[in-house]
């Protein structure tokens, strides 16, 4: 594991992270990643949309989504939103194991 990750590092250090790629999202195939720094290709190309902004509004369209559904889940379930003890992750994850079992 620790050549794959460092693998991947060198990748984002080399360019990847200047072509808006990053360790916790949108990484390239790993057989990918040397034609992606030599032909400098960004990650909204790689990812096939038309231009940065559609891969930042799909980006951002995303995040509204997911914050809207963990809301209606932890209202559903009358989640107490004080509740420390209950992480939002902790929420999220129910929810989509129940999404997946329907």
């Amino acid at each position: 594991m620790g050549k794959i990750k460092g693998f991947i590092q060198e990748f984002l250090d080399d360019g990847g992270n200047d072509l808006g790629y990053g360790m916790s999202s949108d990484l390239p195939k790993l057989k990918d990643m040397n034609r992606i720094l030599k032909k400098q290709i960004p990650v909204w190309k790689y990812l096939g949309y038309e231009s940065e902004d559609a891969y930042y509004l799909s980006s951002q369209q995303l995040d509204e989504d997911v914050d809207a559904l963990i809301q209606d889940y932890m209202i559903e379930n009358n989640v107490d939103w004080s509740d420390t003890s209950t992480p939002i992750d902790s929420a999220f994850f129910t929810f989509n194991k129940k999404e997946m079992e329907n």
